[in-house]
């Protein structure tokens, strides 16, 4: 009976990694993304790039939001942590500042991270 178990949760193992439709089953998060990012009714194009823990990108509205030229990421299940390696004047609203982690999801080279403050970046891969 034991082995029986053992062979069905397998079984259900298989079955919800196959029917995954995402592009980072295999930790394929890595590329250049380019969308927007908003926070409430404003929005802005911003540029992101993901590769081997390391992330830098660009907005095309100054500090909206504001994108370390060199920070880093982890990913832990549908959670993408950013870490912010920056030295920033106080000039701005630093929770502008990508980091902290944030919820994501990876589809069809479509990219979303949303922040429980309601932000979003809505990315596409390159």
């Amino acid at each position: 009976m034991r082995k029986l178990h053992i062979v069905i949760l397998g079984f259900v193992w298989m079955l919800v990694m196959g029917c995954s439709d995402s592009d980072d089953a295999n930790g394929d998060i890595q590329g250049a993304y380019f969308g927007t990012f908003e926070r409430g009714s404003s929005v802005s194009n911003v540029e992101l790039i993901l590769n081997k823990g390391v992330y830098t990108g660009e907005s095309e509205t100054a500090k909206f939001p504001a994108i370390c030229n060199r920070g880093e990421y982890s990913i832990s299940s549908n959670q993408i942590v950013f870490t912010d390696t920056c030295i920033w004047t106080a000039d701005f609203d630093w929770t502008l500042i990508l980091g902290g982690s944030w919820e994501y999801r990876l589809a069809n080279g479509n990219l979303t991270l949303r922040h429980p403050n309601g932000d979003l970046y809505s990315l596409k891969k390159k």
